[in-house]
């Protein structure tokens, strides 16, 4: 991910994809990543709209 976000050089927003199953593991990725300069994260997955809320109020 770092690569990427030198590459771009501010030219466009990087978003990264830290979406897991558990939560746990979506912190600990979205932790990696924002390490990395990322500008934001995404979580993609069929979800009710309480479930996607908790899972980004966590983290």
């Amino acid at each position: 991910m770092k690569f990427v976000v030198i590459r771009v050089k501010s030219r466009c927003k990087v978003i990264a994809s830290t979406g897991y199953i558990q939560t746990e593991s979506s912190i600990a990725m979205t932790r990696e990543v924002k390490k990395a300069g990322v500008d934001g994260v995404a979580y993609y997955k069929k979800t009710y709209q309480e479930e996607v809320y908790q899972h980004f109020e966590t983290m």
